[in-house]
């Protein structure tokens, strides 16, 4: 395989997993509550409704910064590519 058609193939999957993973953590954060229900009953079960979400977006945080600098670093690398192939045309032909 072509290397740049490897990097380009690398760069499609980390933007849509980034994607799904910002998609998923949307719908996490939207059903979040920001209201206080005074029953007791009601606000146990909410505190452990919002427990699980945090939880789940604590886990999410770190993939999504990892998967979104990893495509900043292949963004510049592939921009870096054609520059440098540019310069190399410009200055040979």
């Amino acid at each position: 395989m072509h290397t740049m058609t490897l990097l380009w193939t690398i760069w499609t999957l980390l933007f849509l997993s980034t994607t799904v993973l910002m998609v998923y953590r949307g719908l996490l954060t939207r059903a979040e509550e920001d209201q206080i229900f005074l029953d007791e009953n009601i606000l146990g079960e909410e505190k452990r409704r919002q427990g699980t979400i945090l939880r789940r977006i604590r886990l999410l945080k770190p993939l999504v910064a990892f998967a979104g600098g990893s495509i900043l670093a292949l963004s510049a690398t592939l921009l870096g590519i054609y520059v440098m192939n540019a310069i190399h045309v410009l200055q040979n032909g």
